[in-house]
Parts: C-alpha cells; structure tokens; sequence
C-alpha cells in the first residue's frame, strides 16, 4: 500500500518516493586526539559519505534505487566540561566539509 494515496503497490519491493528528505545522526568516539589522526578520520568519513552519494545504498542501485545526497551536514563536538554538543560548523555538501576546522574544534574541547 501507498501510505500517502492508499493505492495498492503490486511491486516486490517498497521504495521511497524521489525528493523525500530524511535526518540523520552519526557519533564517533575519538581516543587518539593528535591532530593528524583526527583529520584522517573526518577524511575517512568525508571518504565514505562521497562514495555513497555517488553509488547508492541498497539493492538494485543500477536501476536508480537508493540514490543518496548529503545536504546541510552540520558538525557537532561534544564538550565535556558543559556536558553538551556544540556545533563547530554546517556544510551545505560533503565535499565542503573542513577537515582540519574539526580537528581544531576535538582539541579545544578535549580533557587533557
């Protein structure tokens, strides 16, 4: 069934209609604070959410399933001396994500 016009959908498989937007939150756990490490870990990140906009997530991909774009990626760093999340910078893209602005950002709020 299609939840948003009750039609019947006689397809196998259920599918997002095109356009519909979705939130999403991902955390990682830094032990290692140099600052190389942190940057190639928001590199590798950065890495994985390219790869994904430009495959797709799912199955039958080559029929234009699962396409996938990272829109307004906001980055958050939690504090612990406040106890809270503070947001460090938002990217309108994956490709505009600052690696090194994120570093800078894990080590000021890092316990030493």
């Amino acid at each position: 069934m299609d939840r948003i016009t009750s039609t019947a959908d006689l397809r196998t498989i259920s599918r997002v209609k095109p356009g519909v937007a979705f939130t999403g939150k991902f955390s990682i756990l830094i032990y290692d604070k140099s600052m190389n490490k942190i940057v190639d870990y928001v590199d590798l990140i950065k890495k994985g959410m390219g790869l994904l906009e430009n495959t797709y997530l799912g199955a039958a991909g080559s029929r234009g399933y699962g396409r996938v774009k990272f829109k307004e990626v906001i980055v958050r760093v939690y504090n612990p001396k406040t106890m809270e999340e503070e947001e460090v910078d938002k990217y309108e893209n994956v490709e505009k994500i600052d690696s090194n602005k994120i570093s800078e950002a894990v080590k000021k709020f890092s316990v030493q």
